[in-house]
């Protein structure tokens, strides 16, 4: 259990999200609003901890109707589990009372639910369980046929590919994108679109240039290809269990881009990767340690893609 987010109720959200900018140095990445709720809510990314600011839409919503006693401020405290109904079930055994029957779906795709002031030292505390992204694409043509993209994030951050392989189920990237999309404009290809032709022509049509890529063992031989034709299209680009043994070092060495290899410990392919660096100075390596199992009824993601995520990995190396 790990801390996911600290909710604030916030009058003027501008206001707010100047003062944490000036603090900080971190502004919103999304905006979502929950109109059961009658809340909308706008998400900061302070390291690796969110900070949700709570608008309220009317003056019936409990947020509003927190402020109007309270005031601005900590209106609670989220700790992410990885069943929510299991966890409920634990601490109503401990002699908690949930303030619901059962978990709700939440802002930022979260299951939730939340334990009364009273019982937890005064403090609001929510509970909260990720659930598994689901991709809207977006079809966009171009000259070598239909990209079908799902895009996450800010429209001003800086541009990011997400290439998944085509037997990838998304839940395996859900984790990443929910980190990446903090920090990047996250484009995510539709793994029955992706061809080499069809990533540089949407790379052109929507005048994207020194862009970021994170691609699966079997899109990363397409982002080498589209680096070397198009070399001012790409800035860095994480590759994640790159074919070494089949592809070679070679055309590592033509790519003059900054490049991450990353696996898990367990992969064929680790022990093979370090042989890379002196063929290729610009290749960063980063073996990690195999994710633990996870409960049968659990929805995380559990692949080496979200111990990345989780370690904040790749956002970093991205940015560095």
């Amino acid at each position: 259990m790990k801390l996911e987010h600290i909710g604030i109720a916030v009058q003027d959200v501008k206001t707010v999200e100047t003062l944490y900018n000036t603090i900080l140095g971190i502004v919103r990445y999304k905006t979502e609003t929950v109109e059961r709720e009658g809340v909308r809510t706008h998400f900061l990314a302070a390291g690796n901890v969110k900070l949700e600011l709570l608008e309220a839409l009317h003056e019936s919503s409990p947020v509003a109707k927190y402020l109007a006693s309270k005031g601005q401020g900590l209106h609670h405290l989220a700790f992410e589990v990885e069943d929510a109904d299991e966890a409920m079930r634990q601490l109503m055994d401990a002699g908690f009372k949930p303030l619901a029957d059962a978990p709700k779906a939440g802002a930022d795709g979260k299951r939730i639910f939340f334990l009364h002031p009273k019982q937890t030292q005064g403090v609001l505390v929510e509970l909260c369980q990720s659930t598994p992204i689901l991709f809207d694409y977006t079809d966009y043509e171009t000259t070598a046929g239909t990209v079908r993209i799902c895009e996450r994030g800010a429209a001003s951050n800086p541009v990011l590919l997400l290439l998944p392989n085509l037997d990838t189920p998304p839940t395996e990237w859900a984790g990443l994108v929910l980190t990446l999309e903090q920090q990047f404009r996250v484009l995510v290809f539709d793994p029955q679109t992706i061809t080499v032709e069809k990533i540089e022509n949407t790379l052109r049509q929507l005048q994207l240039a020194n862009v970021y890529v994170v691609a699966d063992s079997g899109t990363s031989v397409l982002t080498l290809e589209v680096a070397r034709n198009q070399p001012k299209a790409i800035r860095k680009m994480v590759l994640y269990n790159f074919p070494l043994s089949k592809v070679g070092t070679a055309f590592l060495g033509q790519i003059q881009h900054p490049i991450l290899l990353a696996c898990d410990d367990t992969h064929p392919e680790a022990p093979h990767l370090f042989s890379v660096k002196n063929l290729a100075p610009s290749v960063e390596i980063a073996i990690l340690p195999a994710p633990k199992a996870s409960s049968s009824n659990s929805t995380s993601p559990h692949s080496t893609l979200s111990v990345l995520s989780d370690s904040g990995f790749i956002k970093w190396w991205c940015s560095s």
